[in-house]
C-alpha cells in the first residue's frame, strides 16, 4: 500500500469512528423526532386554547339567542327587561365571535397542514355563517346543538393528531386529558342545562320534553365532573406541585356543579309550576360553566409549561448529541493529526538523513524529534553512522571488501532466489562475521517462514470456521429479525385491539348513564303512579261510604213506603166508615160526606205517594250492587298499588346495578386508555429492537465477509511463502517455544550461533556481528594483514 502514515491513521480513525458515528446518527434522529413530537403537543394545545375561546362565545349566543327568540314568540307587545339586555349583548359576543374564528385562521395557516385540520374548519366556518343570518323566529337548537358538535370534533382530532394524549408523563396526559375532553364535554352539556332551565323560567313552565332533557343531562354532568376529579387526582399523584395549584379551581368545579344541578331539581323539576325569575336561573346556570372555563384555563397553564419545558429539554438533548458529535470528531481529528505530525517528522527526518548519506556526506545525524520508537531509531541510526566513520577504509581494503563481497553474493545468490537450504562460507576475511550473520539471517528466516507457514494454515482453517460460524449467526439473526418483526405486528395489531376497546368502553359508559337516567326516570314514575293509586283508594273507600250510607236512606224510604201505604189503606177504611155513615145519617150525615171525600182523596194520594215509593226500592239494590263494585275496585286498586309498589323497588334495585354497571364500565374505559398508551410504548419499543436486531444481522454478514476475506488473505501470504525451500527438519518441525508463543521472537529463547555464541531475549538484544570480536587462528599482524580490525 503506498498510503503515507498520516493517511493510514487517518483512515483508521475513519474506520474507528464509523460505529460511534451512527450511533450519534441515530441519537440525534431520536433526539430531533422528539422535539418534533413535543412541538408537534405544543400546538396542538396552542390550537384547542383558541377552539376553547371559539365554543364559550358560542355558548353565550346559543343561550342569548333562545331567549329573544322565546320571550318574542310569547309576547309581541314588550321584551322583559332581561331580554332587552340580551338583544344589547347579541352583536357584542357575535363581534367576540368573529374575533375568534381570526384567531383560529391564524393558527389553522400555521399548523393546519400538520394537523390536518383545515377541511374541518372551513365546514364550521361555513355553518356558522349559515346560523348567523337566521332571523329570529327560525331559530333551531339542533343547528347550535351540531355546530357545537362539530367543534368538540374537531378538539377531538386536534388531541389526536397532535398526540396530545399519547405521552409518557401521567401528569401531563391527565391534564390534557382533561383539557380536550372531560371538560369541554361537560361545559357543553352545562350550557344545554342552561338553555332549557332558562327557557322553561321565560314559559313558567316545564314541558314533559324539557323535564326529560334536564333529567338525562344531570347523569353526564355528574360522569363528567367526577372524571375531571379523577384526572385531578392523577396530577397530584404524578406531579404534586401542579396537583395543588389546580385543586382550589377543581374545587369549585365540583361544588358549582353540585348547586346548579341541585338547584335544577329544587326549582324547576319539583314545582307543579316553575316561579323562578329568569335571571336568576340564567346566573345560576352560568355560574359551573365560568367556574369550568376557569379551571380549564389554568389546568392550560400547567399542560403547557409542562409541554414548553418538554420542548426544552427536547431541544437541549438534540444540542448536547450534535456537540457531542462535533467535539469528538474534533478530538479525533486533532489526535490524529498531533500522533500524524509527530510520526511523519521523525520519518522524514530520518529519511532526509538517509539520503544525505546515500549522496556520500557521512556527517549528517538525523534530528531525534520524538522519544518513542522513531526517536530510538534515530538516535541507534546516528551511532551506527558515528561507528562508521570510524570504519572508513582504502581503496585497497574497498577492493579487498569489494571481492569478499561479490563472493559472499554469489554464494547467497540461491538463498535471494529463495532457497534457504544454502548457507555461506565463513571466512576469516573481512566478510566472514558477514557470512556469519547471513548465515545466522538464514536460520531465523527458516525460523520465520516455518512459523509462517503453520500460522497462516492455523489462520485458514479459523478463518473458514468464523465465516462458517458468522454465516449461522447472520441466519440466526435473520430469522430473529422476521420474529421480531412479527411480534411487532402482533403487538401494533394488540395497540389497535385495546384502542377499540377502549372507544366501545367509552360508548358503553355513555349507554350505561342513560340506562341508569331511564331508571331514575321509571322510578319517579312508579312512585308518582302509586301516590296516585293510593290517592284513588282513598277517593273509592270515601264514595263506597257515601253510598253506603245512600243505601241505609233507602231502607229508610221503604219503611217510609209502608207506612204512606198503611195510611192510604186505613184512608181507605176511613173514608168508607164516613161514607156508611153519612148514608146511614141521611141529610145530617152531610158532613160525614165531605170527611169521607177528604179521606178518599187523601187515601188516593197516600197510595199514588205508596206506589212511588215503592218504586225507590230498587234504588237500595242498585246502591247495593254500586257498593259491591266499588269495594272490589278497592281491592283491585289495593292489589296494583302494591304490584307499583314493588315495581318501584325493583327500579330501585335496577338503578342500584346501573350505577355499579356504570362505574365499571368507565373504569374499564379509563384502564383501556392506559392499556392502548403502554401498548403503543411497548410497539415504539418492539420497532426498536427490531432495528437494532437488523443491524446486528448487518454486522455479522459484514464480519463472515471479512472472515472470508481474512481466509483468502491466509491463502495468499502461504502462496507467497511457498516459494522459499526449507530443509526437510526445518519445514516439518517448529520450534516449542516459537509455538508456545505465537510465533513472536521477542519471546526468551535460547539459540547458538555458528561460532558458538550463545544468546537469550529478543532480537535487539542477541550480538551481532559488529560488537563480536571473531575467533580466528594466528597472530594480530595476521589480522591486520587480512584487513580486519582488532
Amino acid at each position: 500500500m503506498t498510503l503515507k502514515v498520516w493517511h493510514k491513521l487517518a483512515l483508521i480513525l475513519v474506520l474507528a469512528i464509523g460505529p460511534i458515528g451512527v450511533l450519534g446518527y441515530l441519537a440525534v434522529s431520536y433526539e430531533l423526532d422528539q422535539l418534533r413530537t413535543e412541538q408537534r403537543r405544543l400546538a396542538g394545545l396552542q390550537y384547542v386554547k383558541s377552539l376553547r375561546g371559539l365554543i364559550e362565545q358560542l355558548q353565550k349566543h346559543r343561550t342569548a339567542y333562545g331567549a329573544i327568540a322565546l320571550a318574542e314568540s310569547q309576547s309581541k307587545d314588550k321584551l322583559p327587561p332581561d331580554i332587552e339586555a340580551f338583544k344589547v349583548r347579541l352583536p357584542i359576543i357575535e363581534g367576540d365571535i368573529d374575533t375568534a374564528i381570526e384567531g383560529v385562521d391564524g393558527l389553522d395557516e400555521e399548523y393546519g397542514a400538520r394537523l390536518q385540520t383545515t377541511e374541518k374548519w372551513q365546514e364550521i366556518k361555513e355553518a356558522w355563517e349559515d346560523l348567523r343570518h337566521l332571523r329570529t323566529g327560525d331559530l333551531n337548537v339542533s343547528q347550535y346543538r351540531s355546530l357545537l358538535t362539530e367543534l368538540l370534533g374537531l378538539v377531538a382530532q386536534t388531541a389526536d393528531r397532535s398526540r396530545l394524549i399519547f405521552v409518557r408523563q401521567e401528569d401531563r396526559y391527565y391534564l390534557n386529558d382533561t383539557l380536550a375532553f372531560k371538560l369541554l364535554d361537560q361545559i357543553e352539556a352545562l350550557s344545554q342545562a342552561q338553555t332549557v332551565a332558562t327557557s322553561s323560567a321565560l314559559r313558567k313552565s316545564l314541558t314533559p320534553a324539557d323535564r326529560a332533557l334536564l333529567l338525562s343531562l344531570g347523569g353526564p354532568i355528574r360522569m363528567l365532573r367526577d372524571g375531571v376529579d379523577r384526572n385531578a387526582q392523577g396530577v397530584n399523584l404524578a406531579n404534586e406541585t401542579v396537583g395543588e395549584s389546580i385543586e382550589g379551581a377543581v374545587v369549585a368545579n365540583r361544588i358549582a356543579c353540585d348547586d346548579f344541578l341541585l338547584y335544577i331539581d329544587v326549582a324547576l323539576l319539583k314545582p307543579e309550576r316553575v316561579d323562578a325569575a329568569p335571571a336568576g336561573v340564567l346566573a345560576t346556570a352560568q355560574r359551573p360553566i365560568d367556574t369550568a372555563f376557569q379551571l380549564w384555563d389554568e389546568e392550560f397553564e400547567a399542560a403547557e409549561s409542562l409541554t414548553e419545558q418538554a420542548v426544552g429539554r427536547a431541544r437541549r438533548y438534540l444540542n448536547i448529541a450534535l456537540w457531542s458529535i462535533a467535539v469528538g470528531l474534533l478530538v479525533g481529528g486533532g489526535l490524529v493529526f498531533l500522533i500524524a505530525r509527530g510520526m511523519t517528522r521523525q520519518v522524514y527526518a530520518i529519511t532526509e538523513t538517509f539520503d544525505e548519506v546515500e549522496q556520500g556526506n557521512y556527517t549528517a545525524r538525523a534530528r531525534v524529534r520524538s522519544g518513542d520508537e522513531l526517536g530510538r531509531m534515530a538516535r541507534s541510526l546516528n551511532r551506527m553512522l558515528d561507528n562508521t566513520v570510524g570504519l572508513i577504509q582504502s581503496r585497497e581494503e574497498k577492493e579487498e571488501i569489494q571481492a569478499a563481497v561479490l563472493k559472499l553474493l554469489d554464494e547467497v545468490h540461491g538463498a535471494a532466489a529463495g532457497d534457504l537450504t544454502r548457507e555461506a562460507e565463513v571466512g576469516a576475511d573481512l566478510t566472514g562475521p558477514i557470512a556469519e550473520s547471513f548465515n545466522f539471517m538464514i536460520r531465523q528466516q527458516r525460523q520465520v517462514i516455518s512459523r509462517v507457514q503453520s500460522t497462516t494454515g492455523q489462520v485458514g482453517d479459523s478463518a473458514a470456521e468464523i465465516h462458517s460460524l458468522t454465516e449461522q449467526l447472520a441466519q440466526s439473526s435473520d430469522a430473529q429479525a422476521d420474529e421480531i418483526g412479527q411480534a411487532t405486528q402482533a403487538i401494533d395489531d394488540m395497540a389497535n385491539s385495546i384502542q377499540r376497546v377502549s372507544d366501545n368502553a367509552a360508548v358503553s359508559a355513555g349507554v350505561a348513564q342513560q340506562a341508569l337516567a331511564n331508571a331514575r326516570k321509571g322510578k319517579l314514575a312508579v312512585e308518582k303512579t302509586t301516590q296516585g293509586m293510593t290517592h284513588i283508594r282513598e277517593q273509592v273507600r270515601e264514595t263506597a261510604r257515601r253510598i253506603r250510607r245512600l243505601g241505609d236512606g233507602a231502607q229508610d224510604v221503604a219503611l217510609v213506603a209502608t207506612l204512606v201505604n198503611d195510611v192510604a189503606e186505613w184512608s181507605s177504611v176511613l173514608s168508607l166508615n164516613a161514607s156508611l155513615q153519612a148514608s146511614l145519617a141521611g141529610e145530617g150525615g152531610q158532613r160525614y160526606a165531605v170527611i169521607a171525600e177528604v179521606a178518599e182523596r187523601l187515601a188516593g194520594r197516600s197510595a199514588d205517594a205508596s206506589r212511588k215509593l215503592s218504586a225507590l226500592t230498587s234504588i237500595q239494590q242498585e246502591t247495593t250492587a254500586v257498593v259491591n263494585a266499588l269495594e272490589e275496585t278497592t281491592r283491585e286498586v289495593v292489589d296494583n298499588s302494591l304490584v307499583a309498589t314493588q315495581a318501584g323497588q325493583s327500579l330501585v334495585e335496577i338503578e342500584t346495578v346501573a350505577t355499579r354497571l356504570a362505574e365499571l364500565i368507565q373504569n374499564i374505559a379509563t384502564a383501556a386508555k392506559e392499556q392502548a398508551v403502554d401498548s403503543d410504548a411497548v410497539s415504539r419499543f418492539m420497532k426498536d429492537v427490531s432495528d437494532v436486531t437488523q443491524k446486528t444481522a448487518d454486522g455479522t454478514r459484514y464480519a463472515a465477509v471479512s472472515a472470508s476475506t481474512l481466509s483468502r488473505l491466509a491463502e495468499q501470504l502461504r502462496d507467497s511463502v511457498s516459494a522459499f525451500r526449507l530443509p526437510p527438519e526445518e519445514s516439518s518441525v517448529v520450534s516449542p517455544s516459537v509455538m508456545e508463543f505465537g510465533g513472536d521472537p521477542s519471546h526468551d529463547a535460547t539459540m547458538m550461533t555458528s561460532d558458538g555464541f550463545a544468546w537469550s531475549g529478543a532480537d535487539d538484544e542477541r550480538p551481532t556481528a559488529m560488537d563480536e570480536e571473531p575467533t580466528h587462528e594466528g597472530s594480530d599482524e595476521d589480522l591486520v594483514g587480512s584487513g580486519v580490525r582488532k
